[in-house]
C-alpha cells in the first residue's frame, strides 16, 4: 500500500515535473516552475564546504526551495531569510509537514521579494569578497600583533 503522502491526484501529476536541470537551460527551466525541491545527498565532511549553486540560482529568480541540510549553509540561509522549506528527513510526517508549510509559504506576498534578498546577500561575489578580506585582515592582523 502506498503511504497517503505519495499518492497524487491527476491534478498534481499534471503540475509536477521531476527533471535535472542542464546549465545552459537553467534559466528557460527555472521560469516555468513556481517551486525548485533540491535534495542534496549529504553525510559526506567535502559536501560542507559545497557551493549549493542550483539554490543560488532558484533564489536569484524569486522562487522559493524545498531543500536538506548537511551541505555548505542551506539551513541557515532557508531559515535566516525564510525562502523556502528545511526538510528535516525523509519519512512521511517531516514531508507532510514540509508540503503543509511550502503551501503557506506560498501565499505570503513578500516571498519573491526574500528569494532575492537570499540570493543577493548570501551567495552575492561582492559580500563575499569583502567577508574574505575581513578573515584574511583578522589573520593578518593577529599574526602581526
Amino acid at each position: 500500500m502506498t503511504p497517503p503522502f505519495y499518492q497524487s491526484t491527476p491534478a498534481m501529476q499534471a503540475s509536477l515535473s521531476i527533471f535535472p536541470m542542464t546549465p545552459h537551460r537553467i534559466h528557460k527551466d527555472v521560469q516555468a516552475q513556481s517551486v525548485s525541491v533540491i535534495f542534496y545527498a549529504g553525510g559526506h565532511v567535502s559536501e560542507l564546504g559545497r557551493s549549493p549553486t542550483r539554490m543560488k540560482e532558484v533564489l536569484g529568480c524569486g522562487l522559493p526551495v524545498v531543500v536538506n541540510a548537511g551541505v555548505e549553509d542551506v539551513a541557515r540561509i532557508i531559515i535566516d531569510y525564510p525562502a523556502g522549506v528545511l526538510v528535516t528527513d525523509a519519512g512521511e510526517t517531516a514531508m507532510t509537514a514540509a508540503l503543509a508549510e511550502l503551501n503557506t509559504l506560498m501565499q505570503e506576498p513578500a516571498l519573491a521579494r526574500r528569494c532575492r534578498q537570499a540570493a543577493q546577500e548570501a551567495f552575492s561575489l561582492e559580500l563575499g569578497a569583502a567577508a574574505y578580506r575581513a578573515l584574511y585582515d583578522e589573520i593578518h592582523f593577529r599574526t602581526n600583533a
